[in-house]
């Protein structure tokens, strides 16, 4: 009987704390309607939370970002990271397949439709210390630097050369048209790594972030050149 008692009363007390509490969920349209001073909910935290407005959700079929005629395990986009560019539209990085070599891009207006898609890099064959290999693109990334010139920068590796460290590293190049054209790229880095992440100093200088591994140890970590 004691139990039963002392287990009423617990819930009892939780009913009330509960009640005492008002519950109020925000939609999307009341989010960020009017300027509001820094740090101005403060305290808030405690019984606050983000989730996702499904309705707002929408899956992007592959066709839209993707062009016909490529090999099965490249037909469906991986990997995207979207930047706003001084223009006012939205540019979407992406590769094509898990195990990438090429890269691709899109532009939005609204983040809901994708247009002016274009194959930016696309798998070559080369040679590596007299042996034939080719060479593949993945992990774009961009900055817009304050002169709003689009600096891009992704991995490339020697298919075969990347098993023994060769034949890898970091590209670099730039759009100075909101990413309708593009320069030559050029090697930043050699090694293998992969997933950069560029970013712009206050002073100017571009210092790039990435993931670095040595293959024979299968060692990782992160390093940044500038």
């Amino acid at each position: 009987m004691r139990k039963t008692v002392l287990l009423s009363a617990v819930l009892l007390f939780a009913g009330a704390l509960c009640a005492a509490q008002s519950v109020r969920v925000h939609t999307r349209d009341e989010m960020n309607s009017a300027q509001h001073e820094l740090n101005s909910h403060a305290g808030d935290e405690a019984w606050s939370s983000l989730e996702l407005v499904w309705s707002s959700r929408r899956l992007i079929d592959p066709s839209e970002l993707m062009p016909s005629g490529l090999p099965e395990e490249q037909r469906f986009p991986w990997y995207p990271r979207v930047k706003a560019l001084p223009s006012g539209e939205y540019i979407m990085f992406y590769i094509g397949g898990q195990v990438s070599s090429r890269l691709f891009s899109s532009v939005s207006d609204d983040l809901v439709s994708w247009k002016g898609r274009q194959t930016l890099m696309s798998p070559k064959a080369i040679k590596l210390n007299g042996t034939k290999d080719y060479e593949r693109y993945c992990n774009m990334e961009a900055v817009v630097l304050r002169n709003k010139t689009l600096l891009g920068v992704f991995a490339f590796r020697a298919n075969d050369g990347y098993r023994v460290g060769q034949g890898c590293g970091l590209m670099a190049m730039r759009s100075h048209d909101n990413g309708k054209t593009w320069t030559r790229p050029n090697v930043i880095y050699q090694g293998p790594c992969w997933e950069p992440y560029a970013l712009e100093l206050p002073d100017g200088r571009v210092q790039v972030y990435f993931t670095d591994a040595t293959p024979w140890t299968r060692n990782s970590g992160t390093s940044v050149i500038e």
